[in-house]
C-alpha cells in the first residue's frame, strides 16, 4: 500500500490485511508498522493502526428506477470475466478504479439500431447519476461495453447521444463459463519480430488437438531458449 503523501514521518509504503464482516458489510482493516508484513500486523483487527470501514446505507432508488419496465438484452444475461448481468442490473468491477458499479436499465433507446440503454449509475461509495450503457455483442463469449462520459444528475432523453462515446474506449468482457467453444481464428504456427522492439521475437500457434486455445511467447530472437513471455 502506498501512503505517500498521507502524513509526514511514516513509512510510504505498508502492508495490511483486511477483513469483511459478510452480514454487517463492515471492512476491517490493519496495517503494519512498515512496508513487511510482520512488524505489528497480527490480523485484521489488530496491528500497528487499525480501521474500521462503515458501507453507507443503501438509499432509496429514484422515481424514474422505481418505474421502470427495462431489461437487458438476453445475451448479455450472466456472469462475465468482471461483470455481472442479472434481468435489470448490470454490476460491473473497475478494478482501475477499485470502484464497484452498478447500472439499472431504465429504457433502451430506440432512435440507434445499437443496445444503448439509459441507466441509474450508482457505486460503492454511494455516488449517483444518470448515465447511458452502450453493449456490443462481438461474439458468443465475448462482449464489449462503453460507459457514457458525461453523466447527469437529471434524467434526459438525450443521454444516449453520440458525443457520450469514443471509437477507443471499449471495454472487453469474457464469458467466465462459456457456453460452446469456438476455434481460433488462425491455424498453425506464426512467428515474427516484434516492431516497437527487433531484438524480441514472437510466435503465435493454435493446437490441433485443442482449437480452442491459442499460445503465445515472446523470446529472444538471438536465443529463442529465452522466453520472456
Amino acid at each position: 500500500m502506498d501512503l505517500r503523501g498521507i502524513a509526514e514521518g511514516k513509512p510510504r509504503f505498508r502492508c495490511g490485511m483486511y477483513r469483511v464482516d459478510p452480514l454487517t458489510g463492515r471492512v476491517f482493516v490493519s496495517l503494519s508498522a512498515d512496508s513487511t508484513c510482520y512488524n505489528q500486523l497480527r490480523s485484521a483487527t489488530d496491528g500497528y493502526e487499525s480501521l474500521i470501514l462503515t458501507p453507507f446505507p443503501e438509499k432509496s432508488p429514484p422515481g424514474p428506477v422505481l418505474h421502470a419496465h427495462c431489461r437487458f438484452p438476453d445475451w448479455v444475461q450472466g456472469q462475465w470475466e468482471g461483470m455481472q448481468v442479472l434481468r435489470n442490473v448490470l454490476i460491473y468491477k473497475d478494478h482501475s478504479r477499485l470502484q464497484r458499479l452498478s447500472l439499472t436499465c431504465l429504457r433502451r433507446e430506440n432512435d440507434t439500431p445499437e443496445d444503448r440503454f439509459i441507466v441509474f449509475s450508482s457505486t460503492h461509495c454511494g455516488e449517483e447519476s444518470y448515465n447511458c450503457v452502450w453493449l456490443k455483442r462481438r461474439s458468443l463469449n465475448v462482449m464489449e461495453f462503453q460507459i457514457g462520459s458525461q453523466p447527469s444528475h437529471m434524467y434526459s432523453d438525450t443521454l444516449c447521444h453520440d458525443l457520450q462515446f469514443s471509437d477507443d474506449a471499449w471495454t472487453t468482457q469474457g464469458r467466465d463459463k462459456p457456453t460452446q467453444m469456438f476455434p481460433c481464428p488462425i491455424t498453425g504456427d506464426y512467428t515474427g519480430i516484434l516492431p516497437e522492439n527487433p531484438g524480441l521475437c514472437a510466435k503465435v500457434a493454435s493446437d490441433c488437438n485443442n482449437p480452442d486455445v491459442m499460445f503465445y511467447t515472446v523470446s529472444n530472437c538471438a536465443n529463442k531458449s529465452q522466453v520472456f513471455e
